[in-house]
C-alpha cells in the first residue's frame, strides 16, 4: 500500500496574525456551541433518532455511529399555479399560431422537469440541520454523521484520552485508538494547557490520510488542514460537558499538496461528552467527511464512522496513558535506570510459589515493580517510539491488578499538574522525544506557546459556553474571515 511520507520541512512554518488567531478561535467556539445546540434537540427526544431519518453504520461497546438518509427532492406543489396549464395553453388565449406554438413548448418543457422531479432527485437535507456552519460546509451531496453512547469513566477520562497538544501525545492517542495516518504534523498551538485549565488546547494540526488497503493503488491520499480543540464548558441549564473538535479550515498561505497527487478534503467532528453517573459518560457527536471526489459515498461514510467510533475508546487510551505515566513515575522516583533482575519465590499478589512442573511465569509489574503471577497480571501494549518513517515500536508489559485498579481511580487533573508544573516530567512528557521519533521532526518546532488571557470560563474559548436547547434559538454566528482565512 502507497504511503504519504513528506520530508520534515515540505511543509513551511505556519505564522498566524494575532486577527486570525482569534478567528480560529471564534470558529472553534461557535461549532462546540453549535453541536451542543443539536446534543438539546437529541436529548429533547429521549436520546432517540428516528430510524426514518438515521441508519445505523457502526457500533462499539455502547457507541453507535449513524448516516443521515437521503430524501427526494420531489415537485414543490406551490409551483403548480405558475406552470402553463391545458385550458390556458389554447388557441382560444392564443393570439396567433406563434405564440400557441411557444406555449406548448413552456408546457412540455415544464412537464418534464416535473416528471424528472417525479422520478427522484436523492439528496441529503440535515435532518433538521438545514442551518449553521458545518451544513454549509457540507453541501446537500454530503450526508450528516451523529454518534450517541455511553461509555463507562469519567469526564476527565474522556479530556485525557483525547488530549494531544504536543507530538508525543497526538502519537500516543493515535496508538491506542487505532487511529492511522499516513503522516501528521502540528503546525500551530494558540491555547497549551495550563495547571489552572489543563486540559485545555487549541491547536492547528495537518493530517494525510491513504485511502483504504483495497482502492489504495487508484485512490489519491487525502490531505486535512484542521483545527483541533479540547477543553470543558458549561450550558446554559449550568451542565458541564466537556468536548473535542477536529474541523476543517482554510488558511491562504497554507500549500496545496495537489502537484504531488494529495487532494485535499475537508471535515468536521465535534464529541460533547457529560457525566451522568458517578462512573458513566454520555456521548454524543455529530460530523461529516467530504473527500472532494473520487470516493465513493460508502466508502467515505465507513471511513468517517471509523474515526467517529474512537470516542468509545477514550477512556481505554485515558488509562493507558495512565498507567504509563505511573510507570515512568516509578522510575523518576526510584531513580533506577535498569530492571533488577528477579528470583522471585512467590507472587506478591497471591502469594503463589512457582512448583517444579508448573509453566506458569513470574515477573515484576512495570508500574510497581512487585513480582506477580500470570494470573494476578495483564499484558499491557505500551508504545514506545515512533520512527522516522512512521513506523510505531510497541512492547506488552505485564501490569498486576493492583496497578490496573489504581490507573482507572487515579485522578487525570493530578497528572496533568504534575506534568505541567514539574519541568523534568514535562521535559520526558511532552516536549523531549528520541532523536528517531517523527514527534522530533521540524515540525514540532512550529508549534508555540500563545498567552492564556483572554479566555473565557465557559469553554474555555474566550467565547460565551454554550447555546440554549431550543431548537428555535438562533444559531451561532459564524465569525467573518481575517484577510489570511478562506471560507469554505
Amino acid at each position: 500500500m502507497k504511503t504519504l511520507r513528506l520530508p520534515p520541512n515540505a511543509i513551511p512554518p505556519l505564522t498566524l496574525t494575532p486577527e486570525e488567531e482569534q478567528w480560529v478561535i471564534d470558529e472553534a467556539a461557535a461549532v462546540v456551541a453549535e453541536t451542543v445546540q443539536r446534543e438539546h434537540g437529541f436529548l429533547a427526544r429521549g436520546r432517540v433518532f428516528p430510524k426514518k431519518s438515521w441508519r445505523v453504520i457502526k457500533s462499539r461497546d455502547e457507541f453507535t455511529i449513524y448516516k443521515e438518509r437521503r430524501v427526494m427532492g420531489m415537485w414543490n406543489a406551490s409551483d403548480e399555479s405558475n406552470l402553463p396549464t391545458e385550458s390556458v395553453s389554447t388557441a382560444r388565449t392564443a393570439s396567433s399560431s406563434q405564440d400557441l406554438h411557444e406555449e406548448m413548448d413552456e408546457l412540455r418543457i415544464c412537464r418534464d422537469k416535473r416528471d424528472q422531479a417525479t422520478r427522484g432527485m436523492w439528496r441529503y437535507d440535515g435532518r433538521g440541520d438545514s442551518e449553521g456552519i458545518v451544513t454549509a460546509m457540507k453541501g446537500n451531496d454530503t450526508p450528516m454523521m451523529k454518534g450517541a453512547g455511553f461509555s463507562d469513566g469519567s469526564v476527565e477520562d474522556m479530556l485525557y484520552g483525547y488530549l494531544a497538544p504536543d507530538m508525543h501525545s497526538w502519537e500516543l492517542r493515535n496508538f491506542f485508538m487505532k487511529e492511522k495516518y499516513a503522516d501528521t504534523r502540528i503546525l500551530a498551538t494558540i491555547k497549551s494547557p495550563t495547571p489552572e485549565r489543563p486540559f485545555d488546547y487549541i491547536g492547528i494540526k495537518w493530517v494525510a490520510k491513504d485511502a483504504p488497503k483495497p482502492m489504495s493503488s487508484f485512490m489519491a491520499t487525502r490531505d486535512f488542514l484542521i483545527v483541533e480543540a479540547n477543553g470543558q464548558g458549561v450550558d446554559d441549564t449550568g451542565t458541564p460537558y466537556s468536548y473535542l473538535l477536529m474541523h476543517s479550515i482554510k488558511l491562504r498561505d497554507f500549500p496545496d499538496l495537489g502537484e504531488i497527487g494529495v487532494v485535499r478534503a475537508k471535515g468536521s467532528v465535534c464529541f460533547i461528552s457529560r457525566q451522568v453517573g458517578e462512573n458513566r459518560v454520555h456521548i454524543f457527536s455529530r460530523g461529516f467527511f467530504d473527500p472532494c471526489g473520487g470516493i465513493p459515498e460508502n466508502v467515505t461514510v465507513m471511513m468517517m464512522a471509523d474515526m467517529m467510533v474512537m470516542a468509545a475508546t477514550a477512556v481505554e487510551c485515558s488509562y493507558a496513558k495512565k498507567l504509563l505515566w505511573m510507570t515512568r513515575d516509578r522510575r523518576r522516583r526510584s531513580k533506577k535506570q535498569t530492571q533488577p533482575t528477579y528470583t522471585a519465590i512467590q507472587c506478591e499478589s497471591c502469594e503463589k510459589t512457582p512448583g517444579k512442573f508448573s509453566r506458569t511465569s513470574f515477573a515484576p509489574c512495570k508500574a510497581c515493580a512487585r513480582v506477580v503471577c500470570g494470573r494476578c497480571s495483564v499484558q499491557h501494549k505500551l508504545m514506545l517510539d515512533v520512527t522516522s518513517e512512521g513506523e510505531v515500536i510497541e512492547r506488552s508489559f505485564p501490569f498486576c491488578s493492583s496497578c490496573i485498579v489504581g490507573a482507572k481511580r487515579l485522578a487525570p487533573g493530578r497528572i496533568m499538574h504534575d506534568v505541567l508544573t514539574n519541568e523534568t516530567q514535562l521535559s520526558r512528557y511532552g516536549s523531549s522525544y528520541s532523536p528517531n521519533s517523527r514527534a522530533s521532526s521540524p515540525s514540532s518546532a512550529l508549534t508555540r506557546p500563545a498567552s492564556v488571557t483572554g479566555y473565557g470560563t465557559g469553554n474555555g474559548m474566550g467565547t460565551p459556553s454554550s447555546a440554549k436547547g431550543s431548537s428555535t434559538e438562533k444559531r451561532p454566528t459564524p465569525p467573518p474571515p481575517s484577510p489570511g482565512v478562506v471560507l469554505y
